[in-house]
């Protein structure tokens, strides 16, 4: 079977380039029957570390689409016309876009499966898009991409109810392919290493931390976050601990960092939250294993990979009771309203406080985070593909 994937998010540093960048070189790896090609612009075929395996179609456009397909953005009609022109012109059986945020029109028809990973654009519009245009191209989008797809995989059961409530389609066609954290992701041991980071970044050498990691958009709902940990901090029982906050600061997707930022200084809270813009890989895996505690406090979240790496560290995690994060996390971490600044506060400080929960929640992260493969994942998506293509 020739599958056909679009692979214009590989270098997207948020979670949709994660899940493309990991099930398509899981997929590679485990599944030698299937023929995959991907479809990739020009831009990112330069910069991306595709697997030996992948001889990606190159497609030349204007601009890269990780960005121009961002929800502040759209791609212009010429550069959709170069993607469908060249999927046209490779006969696939299948189909697959692994986000649904560059997705573009296929004329000559193969069978189509959808990752659509969350419907906040859908119910939350105003925390994802910071204008009516916007919301406007991405409408258009979503109509053209829903009327050509076969199936839809997202990735929770969270996400996979939010899709038929909300798109009304029938349950069968909709499948979860769940996310899971990569080889990387593992406990740090090496102490010097993990003080040489977290000077790095701008963070005391032997001090404590609380770790945010993610993006910056309304829907994370760090204003709360920065207030309750100022309230922490008032309260003077967890002693001196900053507050680590990872994340891009400047995003292809709505963020309101220099707020943040504002929210950080009016409280005196600039020496206390650090905030440390993009971190590798290799160097976040140290802050989630050094940190006392990782802390995710959404409105709403499709998966919440970052929780999972940072379960699959060893840290103690706390995260908002709402989206897919109680399912993802389980009985490993703590919850709490994410409306609630008292609830947030009574949570960093219950762990903060209690040095044997931490290491009993260490445990339990660890024991969590196994429980998710991308292996897994790619026999799943395997078996997905067979069943779209038998019935063309």
């Amino acid at each position: 079977m020739r599958i056909g994937v679009d692979a214009c998010c590989w270098s997207n540093r948020r979670g949709y380039g994660r899940f493309t960048r990991e099930l398509l070189s899981a997929l590679l790896e485990y599944d030698t029957g299937n023929q995959y090609v991907a479809l990739v612009d020009a831009q990112t075929a330069a910069t991306g570390d595709f697997p030996k395996s992948l001889n990606p179609v190159i497609v030349h456009t204007s601009r890269q689409p990780s960005q121009a397909a961002s929800t502040l953005s759209h791609r212009s009609a010429r550069d959709l016309l170069a993607f469908t022109r060249a999927a046209q012109k490779q006969n696939f059986d299948v189909f697959f876009f692994p986000s649904v945020y560059s997705y573009f029109p296929l004329l000559r028809r193969a069978r189509v499966i959808l990752g659509i990973h969350d419907v906040m654009a859908e119910q939350h519009p105003e925390l994802i898009f910071p204008n009516k245009k916007d919301r406007f191209f991405w409408r258009i989008k979503m109509r053209a991409a829903l009327k050509s797809a076969n199936l839809i995989v997202t990735v929770s059961e969270h996400a996979r109810r939010g899709i038929l409530e909300q798109f009304h389609w029938p349950p069968a066609r909709v499948r979860v392919v769940r996310e899971a954290p990569a080889k990387v992701f593992a406990p740090v041991q090496d102490l010097a290493r993990t003080r040489s980071v977290k000077l790095r970044y701008g963070l005391p050498a032997e001090g404590r931390f609380i770790l945010y990691v993610g993006g910056m958009g309304p829907h994370k709902n760090l204003d709360t976050l920065i207030r309750g940990y100022a309230t922490l901090l008032q309260s003077r029982r967890v002693g001196n601990v900053v507050m680590a906050m990872v994340g891009d600061k400047a995003d292809v997707f709505y963020s309101q960092y220099p707020a943040l930022q504002e929210t950080a200084q009016k409280l005196n809270l600039s020496q206390s939250v650090v905030f440390t813009g993009f971190v590798p890989d290799e160097d976040l895996a140290c802050l989630y294993s050094a940190t006392e505690l990782f802390v995710l406090p959404s409105h709403d979240e499709g998966f919440g990979l970052p929780a999972v790496e940072a379960m699959a560290c060893g840290a103690p995690v706390a995260v908002s009771a709402s989206g897919a994060l109680p399912e993802v996390v389980g009985d490993a971490g703590l919850l709490f309203d994410p409306s609630h600044n008292g609830e947030l506060h009574d949570a960093l400080s219950f762990v903060l406080l209690d040095q044997g929960l931490q290491s009993k929640m260490r445990a339990k992260s660890l024991q969590r985070a196994a429980q998710f493969s991308w292996r897994q994942a790619a026999q799943e998506m395997k078996t997905i593909f067979a069943e779209v293509a038998e019935k063309a």
